[in-house]
């Protein structure tokens, strides 16, 4: 049975998220325990009390312990990945998962992209609007004469984020309306995240990332700047430096994931390893668009869930 683990992005965070399974189980417990200890930050009351998850440099490192630590979890049970992705810095543990970086580590350097993500632009300049229900085409067009505003979130066929400056997303914002889109919705978030706004925070985080070791892997992880594998593109570092001020192509990655293309084969079971279903419902929806009925998508964010998993898994 050959298994993809995907990691949700930053929107996935919540109040109470892992205290379930730091209660409950040894090994998620002392991951997350090493994670926090190598932020710096108090993420038991950011993650169990919600503290600080309203700030980018508190959220970020929270999450990555909680993807990490759930998926550790599942791995000590005997569920391992094949085949890794994650949503934008879901990216970080899908690349600690393949073992391409290192788990522990790694939450110092999504602590420091948070904090440059979340300083990178100052308060009320910029934001992103989510757009439901209009093709890509549709938005480049309706946004095609707008300076300051890009796609910058390709989730799903049907959901579609776009980032710039307000005044921009002002502007942008009535011409979708305009062009048919179903909800047009503007998102409370710091900033700009995956637009060209971003660019500078990607250059520091360039020098960043210098400081730790990237390791060759086997396993298949898709990078969110190309929608392809780290085995198919040169320089892990770049890539990463990229992400944070480049559109995430999520879209693609389902469909090579999903459909089985030549790098990842046929793949039997999608499992969303962190808080909430966002990704699992995306997987659901774009398996089926794809009529792709045979792939069962799953996500690990209870005892309960986890239970369900093992027993599809193991029989």
């Amino acid at each position: 049975m050959k298994i993809a683990i995907f990691f949700p992005g930053q929107g996935s965070q919540k109040a109470g998220m892992g205290r379930e399974f730091y209660d409950n189980n040894e090994v998620f417990r002392t991951v997350f325990d090493a994670c926090e200890q190598a932020s710096g930050i108090d993420l038991k009351t950011a993650c169990f009390d919600g503290v600080g998850l309203e700030r980018t440099s508190i959220t970020q490192p929270s999450l990555y312990a909680i993807n990490i630590a759930t998926y550790k979890m599942l791995e000590s049970m005997g569920i391992a990945g094949d085949v890794y992705a994650g949503l934008s810095l879901g990216e970080y543990a899908a690349l600690a998962a393949a073992g391409v970086l290192d788990v522990v580590s790694t939450t110092q350097l999504v602590a420091v992209r948070g904090a440059l993500m979340e300083n990178a632009v100052p308060p009320g300049v910029a934001s992103m609007t989510a757009v439901i229900g209009l093709p890509k085409a549709n938005i480049e067009n309706a946004i095609a004469d707008i300076d300051n505003v890009w796609i910058a979130n390709l989730n799903s066929p049907e959901q579609i984020i776009i980032g710039g400056t307000l005044e921009a997303l002002d502007i942008a914002d009535v011409k979708i309306k305009e062009a048919g889109a179903k909800i047009v919705k503007r998102l409370n978030v710091s900033g700009p995240f995956h637009t060209p706004l971003l660019k500078e925070a990607g250059n520091q985080l360039r020098a960043e990332l210098n400081h730790y070791e990237i390791n060759p892997t086997d396993k298949m992880v898709y990078a969110n700047v190309s929608g392809r594998t780290y085995q198919q593109e040169a320089d892990a570092r770049d890539v990463l430096s990229r992400q944070v001020s480049s559109a995430v192509q999520w879209v693609q990655i389902m469909d090579k994931i999903i459909k089985g293309d030549d790098m990842t084969g046929e793949i039997d079971v999608i499992i969303e390893c962190g808080p909430g279903n966002v990704l699992s419902k995306l997987a659901k929806k774009h398996a089926k668009l794809l009529g792709k009925s045979n792939v069962a998508v799953f996500n690990a964010n209870s005892i309960e869930t986890i239970a369900i998993i093992k027993e599809h898994i193991k029989g």
